[in-house]
């Protein structure tokens, strides 16, 4: 295949939980994007807590709120933190999704019709993956488009 052949990237998208693994595959989008003339979207999925027998109601000293609510704006705050720690507030459009991680990624990557999805892995092995499964792993098998993935930083 001819490099005139290949497909073009314009758009990417950056799925993120705030990990040392999501601030590098930030680093490389951002430099890919940086080459290619593109633009980066970064996504958090987060999922509602799951309560039994009825509404959970966070309590946090005189703050009393839907533990759903709670998790939504630490969400945000979280997200705001991260942006600002990688200094990319100004270079990534921001997205957040309530849902399955890798289906919401997924569905985002397809519908709005991104050209490469970067993303950090946990280089998790053994029992924990096998019962935790992988949402790097679930999104390789099922993205409508390639997928770079970019292990944590080495310690």
């Amino acid at each position: 295949m001819t490099a005139s052949k290949l497909p073009s990237i314009h758009r990417i998208l950056v799925p993120t939980d705030f990990s040392a693994a999501s601030k590098q595959a930030l680093a490389y989008a951002l430099s890919l994007a940086a080459a290619v003339s593109g633009s980066v979207e970064l996504l958090h999925v987060w999922k509602q807590p799951v309560v039994s027998g009825g509404r959970l109601v966070f309590i946090a000293g005189e703050i009393t709120q839907p533990l759903a609510e709670w998790t939504r704006k630490q969400a945000l705050a979280d997200m705001e933190k991260f942006l600002a720690e990688t200094g990319a507030e100004d270079a990534v459009q921001t997205r957040m999704c309530e849902g399955e991680p890798a289906e919401v990624i997924r569905q985002v990557a397809e519908e709005d019709e991104f050209d490469l999805v970067v993303m950090g892995t946990r280089g998790r092995s053994g029992v924990p993956r096998i019962l935790l499964g992988s949402v790097a792993e679930r999104v390789l098998r099922t993205a409508p488009c390639p997928v770079l993935t970019v292990r944590p930083p080495q310690t």
